[in-house]
């Protein structure tokens, strides 16, 4: 018998500005989220520019899926988020800065 692998994928769509307490939340569920998943879809299409803290945040998840074989997409259709070529991976150089997205 051979068996199928099985993903999860959690999928976190803030919204507003991200005041500090939002934040906070917002980085406590991406990290329970990427301990929990093999698969985080972070949308911020629907949030303000990211502070430095939550993007360090995401660099941290990034990292912590790649290295299990799982990843972070990061999803911004109207590139307001506020990541840039700085970032580095949390972006490709073809969708920046307008469609950044996190493979």
């Amino acid at each position: 018998m051979t068996t199928t692998p099985t993903w999860l994928t959690t999928v976190l769509r803030p919204a507003g500005e991200l005041d500090p307490g939002a934040e906070r939340r917002l980085v406590d569920a991406l990290e329970a989220a990427a301990a929990a998943s093999d698969v985080v879809v972070v949308d911020v299409g629907a949030a303000g520019p990211l502070s430095g803290n939550l993007r360090r945040a995401l660099r941290r998840v990034h990292t912590g899926l790649t290295a299990t074989g799982g990843a972070l997409v990061l999803l911004d259709p109207e590139g307001t988020h506020g990541l840039t070529m700085q970032d580095g991976e949390l972006g490709h150089a073809e969708h920046m800065p307008a469609h950044p997205i996190l493979t």
